[in-house]
């Protein structure tokens, strides 16, 4: 999936990485870039006590990365980048692990041009509306839910992308922390299917009231599997938009409750995902789904410019705003995301919507 990968060697590492790990030295545009450090086992929590960020510099600029732990004992982290132009570009990564010296790895890569669209943006002309920035071509949006899509093994997955896509679906929401406990499911012959996507590792992650959940360390089959599905999306030009939390409110899926809610341990739960998922060029962010149920608008705006922040690529970014959105102003909202039913197919209400969207000077796409 990925083109690339670079070994480290560290003080005390019992033995290097396989040739195999070296990488190659080009990439396509508005492809996955991907560095790969191997490291000693760490002695403690490697989602806490290593960090990992890269600069790299090139023809779109000087992007920071966050790198992310890959391993459960600590061996194994990754860079991953998404150059936007042909050309070349150079980085250099900060390994730094508590109680040792930070180590630095310096190298470049080349970045030729490919057909690929890119990733969807506002149309700076016409900013109600959207574009593949990679071709120009007007996004036409015709979007799907799909909350447990990854909840499904890997060819299954890859199977409802290529249906999608096939169908002139280009868009489609998915949950990475729900679970679906409100009607019986059923497997197809073949197929594999867990109605529950807790992000974090967890004792007991079937029960629906008490999973178990340890908040400081990733359930990292699902983010690969999720990624593998995310890949095949891209190569279909499907996007696919990640929503963070799905239902909330509902017992065992939020697990830092009003207490926790914007602490330390949940910022590094978004900084992961995007960490993660930011090189894909098909991903949109949804802070959540039906926030207010769980949420307040100050956690929702905070959470929006988080994600801002960490995203050196400015991927969409917006949240579910039920029948009214609070954030038309906000610099993170790209877009403006409704629930809303009415006997004429919504059309009355998304022009009221655009119509007080343009009376703040700020056009954003209503959706």
């Amino acid at each position: 999936m990925f083109l690339g990968a670079l070994a480290l060697g560290f003080p005390g590492a019992v033995e290097a990485a396989p040739p195999a790990s070296r990488a190659p030295a080009e990439v396509g545009t508005w492809d996955p870039w991907e560095l790969v450090l191997s490291a000693p086992p760490s002695t403690g929590n490697p989602f806490l006590d290593t960090t990992v960020t890269a600069t790299v510099d090139g023809p779109d600029g000087r992007k920071t990365i966050e790198g992310f732990c890959d391993a459960q004992d600590g061996t194994v982290y990754r860079v991953r980048a998404m150059p936007t132009r042909p050309g070349r570009y150079r980085y250099v990564v900060t390994f730094a692990r508590a109680g040792a010296a930070p180590e630095h790895v310096r190298g470049q890569f080349v970045a030729t041009a490919s057909k690929r669209r890119g990733q969807v943006k506002v149309d700076p002309k016409h900013p109600f509306h959207f574009v593949w920035a990679g071709t120009g071509e007007h996004y036409f949006w015709n979007g799907t839910t799909a909350y447990l899509l990854f909840g499904w093994d890997e060819e299954t997955g890859r199977q409802i992308i290529d249906r999608f896509a096939d169908l002139g679906v280009n868009r489609a929401r998915v949950a990475l922390a729900g679970r679906q406990i409100w009607e019986p499911s059923a497997n197809a012959r073949g197929t594999t299917f867990r109605p529950v996507l807790l992000p974090w590792v967890a004792k007991t992650p079937d029960d629906p009231n008490a999973p178990g959940i340890d908040v400081t360390r990733f359930d990292l089959d699902l983010f690969r599997r999720a990624e593998r599905i995310l890949d095949r999306a891209r190569e279909r030009d499907v996007q696919l938009s990640i929503i963070f939390y799905v239902d909330g409110y509902r017992p065992g899926i939020d697990p830092f409750g009003e207490r926790g809610a914007g602490g330390n341990d949940e910022r590094r739960y978004y900084r992961y995902v995007v960490a993660r998922f930011a090189a894909f060029a098909n991903v949109m962010w949804d802070v959540a789904n039906e926030y207010r149920h769980f949420r307040s608008d100050a956690w929702a705006d905070a959470m929006g410019r988080l994600i801002r922040d960490a995203d050196p690529y400015d991927h969409l970014t917006s949240v579910h705003g039920h029948a009214s959105f609070r954030f038309r102003k906000a610099a993170w909202a790209d877009m403006a995301l409704y629930q809303h039913w009415d006997d004429c197919g919504g059309h009355p209400f998304m022009l009221l919507n655009r119509q007080l969207q343009a009376q703040l000077g700020r056009p954003i796409p209503q959706i």
